[in-house]
C-alpha cells in the first residue's frame, strides 16, 4: 500500500495591524529624540550668546577705569611741574626746505649730464666759402674757413659736403675772426649751384670721389664761378687726412670739362692743380 505525503504550501499572512503600530511608535520616539536634541543645543547657544555680551559689558568699565587713571596720572604730573617751576613749553621744529634744494641740485646735475650727452654726439666740421673782401665797386673773392658741430655721423664727409652745398649762414663760426658768422652777412657766399645734389661720396686711396647730378654744370657766373666752386669742394674735401685729391662725377660718369672755358675735371684735381 503506497503511503503519499502531500506537501500543501502555506501563504504568508498579512502583517498584523499590530506590527504597524510598533513601527509607528519607533518613529514617534526618533523624532522626538532629535526634536529635544535640537531645543537643548539652541537653548546652550542662546546661553553663549548672552554670557558673551555680559563678558564685553563688564570689561568696558575696566578700560574707563584704566583712562581715568591716566588721566589722573598725567594730571598729578603736570601739578608736580608747574609746582616745581619746571614746566615745559611746547618745542616748535623748524622745517628747512631741504626737499626743495636737493630737487634743484638733481636738475643741474641732469642739465649738465644733458650737455655733456649733447657735446659727446656732435663732431666739428670744416667748409671752405668765399668771402667778398673788395670794395662795394670792385669785389675780391677769397675763400674763408667756417666750423660748426653737427649730430655725429659715420659719413663725415659726405655731411660735410652736404653742409657746404646748403650752406645757410646758420650757426658757423669765421675761423680767421674767430666769431660767431653773422647770418645777415652778405659778404660770405658759396658759388656751388642751386639744386646741386651730392649723389653719393666715397674715398679710394686718398682720392674722393663725390658724384654730384646734372646741376653742378650749371654755373651762372661763368669760368669765374666756375673756378671758386671747384675750389671750395676741393679745400674742403682735402681738408680731412685721407684725402689727397677729389674725382668729380656728373650722375656717376666723368666729364671731361665743366664748361665752354675748358675746366678740366677728367682727373683727380687737388690744391696744387688750381693755383
Amino acid at each position: 500500500m503506497l503511503y503519499y505525503n502531500i506537501v500543501t504550501k502555506k501563504k504568508k499572512k498579512p502583517p498584523s495591524f499590530l506590527t504597524y503600530r510598533r513601527l509607528y511608535v519607533i518613529i514617534l520616539l526618533i523624532v522626538v529624540g532629535v526634536v529635544v536634541l535640537m531645543r537643548t543645543r539652541i537653548a546652550d547657544s542662546i546661553r553663549y550668546l548672552i554670557s558673551g555680551n555680559q563678558d564685553t559689558s563688564q570689561t568696558e568699565p575696566v578700560s574707563d577705569l584704566s583712562k581715568d587713571a591716566e588721566k589722573g596720572l598725567a594730571k598729578n604730573e603736570s601739578i608736580d611741574e608747574s609746582v616745581n617751576g619746571q614746566q615745559e613749553k611746547p618745542k616748535t621744529l623748524k622745517l628747512e626746505p631741504i626737499a626743495d634744494t636737493e630737487t634743484q641740485q638733481d636738475q643741474d646735475q641732469d642739465q649738465d649730464q644733458d650737455q655733456e650727452t649733447a657735446i659727446e654726439n656732435t663732431i666739428p666740421i670744416t667748409i671752405f666759402v668765399l668771402y667778398d673782401e673788395g670794395t662795394p665797386t670792385d669785389a675780391t673773392f677769397a675763400l674763408r674757413t667756417l666750423t660748426k658741430d653737427v649730430p655725429q655721423t659715420s659719413t663725415v664727409l659726405t655731411q660735410t659736403i652736404r653742409e657746404l652745398i646748403a650752406f645757410d649762414k646758420q650757426g658757423w663760426i669765421d675761423v680767421k675772426q674767430n666769431t660767431l658768422l653773422d647770418p645777415e652777412d652778405a659778404k660770405a657766399v658759396s658759388l656751388i649751384p642751386n639744386n646741386t645734389t651730392l649723389l653719393s661720396a666715397s674715398v679710394e686711396g686718398g682720392i674722393a670721389i663725390l658724384n654730384f647730378n646734372q646741376e653742378f654744370l650749371f654755373n651762372t657766373f661763368g669760368k669765374f664761378g666756375f673756378k671758386l666752386q671747384i675750389e671750395q669742394v676741393v679745400y674742403t674735401a682735402t681738408r680731412f687726412s685721407s684725402v689727397d685729391a677729389v674725382q668729380f662725377l656728373i650722375e656717376g660718369k666723368r666729364h671731361t670739362l665743366l664748361s665752354p672755358d675748358h675746366i678740366d675735371i677728367s682727373a683727380p684735381l687737388n690744391r696744387e692743380s688750381l693755383e
